[in-house]
């Protein structure tokens, strides 16, 4: 037993535990992005193709919060359409911010008052799924995967360092640079 502890490679152990936590955490990202991101990017991009009706704003609400680094706006709305049938829809998006920046809450605010039409882009197979604006935005998926990425880098870094083994010295050559030194 003492032998076979002998001839292991320390190296490749540690090459080898690194390995599947490396494996699910890749893995992790793309189920988050899976299951939260792309979903709504192929719905928003699904979306410039449907079909748009005439549809009446009823209520639309502003919170504003302010921070230190600025501020943000909570923007939502309800609206009436009819499309087989009568339905009421809330989206203004997919890909839908949770707090929108102060330039797309005043175009929102301009172009959405309350009992005033909008037009409503709405899916031809499910009439009940609508938004008001139809564009895909890549380049958010692509943004949440970067940030996915750099936080479980973060965690791995923090919990699995690869930190350098300190050689030591062979005891010979340290007797004979002693020896040396006399």
């Amino acid at each position: 037993m003492n032998a076979d502890l002998a001839n292991l490679n320390v190296e490749k152990l540690k090459a080898k535990a690194h390995k599947p936590i490396v494996i699910t955490m890749v893995s992790l990202v793309v189920i988050l992005l899976g299951l939260y991101d792309i979903p709504e990017y192929v719905m928003a991009y699904r979306s410039q193709s449907w079909p748009t009706v005439k549809g009446m704003v009823q209520k639309v609400e502003l919170s504003r919060k302010d921070y230190r680094e600025g501020s943000a706006t909570a923007f939502e709305i309800l609206y009436a359409y009819s499309a087989g049938g009568a339905h009421i829809g809330s989206r203004i998006k997919f890909q839908q911010p949770m707090a929108w920046n102060d330039e797309d809450t005043i175009y929102l605010f301009e172009h959405y008052e309350q009992g005033k039409p909008a037009h409503v882009h709405y899916d031809p197979d499910n009439p009940s799924e609508s938004c008001l604006i139809s564009s895909p935005s890549i380049s958010t998926v692509f943004l949440k995967g970067t940030l996915y990425c750099l936080f479980f880098l973060i965690f791995y870094l923090s919990f699995y360092p690869q930190l350098p083994d300190e050689k030591a010295e062979a005891p010979e050559v340290r007797e004979e640079v002693l020896a040396a030194e006399r």
